[in-house]
């Protein structure tokens, strides 16, 4: 797996994070989306029973990274949670009519970044 950059607005979300072990939680990030953890386990690949035992895992970071970037933009862009989550849930033309949610949970959260990133950046998608 490809490691990423440095994490562009490391505390826009901090809420996201295990207090204890300041990693990313997946149950936060599951529950900010408003999907189960369930559903959030498969789309970074892992088992649900595994992330549920520890949703803040080391080896579950890299792969939670792709969807807490792109949580980030969208925080710096919007604001509001319920915001977020309408843009979320929005079907969009760069992903086929398909709404960043829904791609996300299919495993794809990475495009969501790239799209999302390169619009903050100014490169069209």
């Amino acid at each position: 797996m490809t490691k990423i950059a440095p994490v562009l607005f490391p505390t826009t979300l901090p809420t996201l994070y295990d207090p204890e072990s300041a990693r990313l939680d997946a149950e936060r990030i599951a529950e900010y989306l408003d999907v189960p953890l369930e559903k959030l386990a498969q789309a970074i690949g892992r088992d649900w029973a595994t992330v549920h035992r520890r949703p803040a895992a080391a080896a579950i970071q890299q792969d939670l990274l792709h969807i807490k970037l792109s949580l980030d933009v969208l925080a710096e862009l919007f604001g509001a949670r319920e915001i977020i989550r309408e843009w979320l849930n929005t079907p969009h033309p760069d992903l086929d009519g398909r709404t960043a949610l829904s791609v996300i949970l299919e495993g794809h959260a990475e495009a969501v970044e790239g799209m999302l990133v390169g619009a903050m950046l100014g490169i069209p998608g």
